[in-house]
């Protein structure tokens, strides 16, 4: 059975907000269907999504979550550190220019 979330459950997955999640399945970055007025999404779709984005899925979850100091991941536990942050932001800045 191929199993469908809305948009509030794939921000609540990706850490970020339900109106992101629209904005990227409108640019075409994640793959979703329209029933009426609401985007539901393939889970299939969904994880090649997270597998593409995850530098950018990660930065936004950080600046979302400012207070913790952990973030959980399907990976396991990162701990931030306040450098080790700026130098994330670097890397993900010098990643996102070379695909561009």
């Amino acid at each position: 059975m191929l199993k469908t979330l809305n948009v509030e459950d794939v921000a609540q997955y990706c850490h970020c907000h339900p109106e992101t999640i629209r904005e990227h399945i409108r640019s075409g970055k994640l793959l979703a269907c329209k029933i009426g007025r609401r985007y539901f999404v393939e889970q299939e779709s969904l994880q090649k999504y997270v597998k593409n984005n995850q530098a950018v899925l990660l930065q936004a979850s950080y600046r979302r979550n400012k207070c913790h100091s952990s973030l959980e991941t399907e990976f396991g536990t990162l701990t931030f550190a306040p450098q080790a942050v700026k130098e994330l932001d670097v890397l993900l800045e010098q990643i996102a220019k070379t695909k561009r």
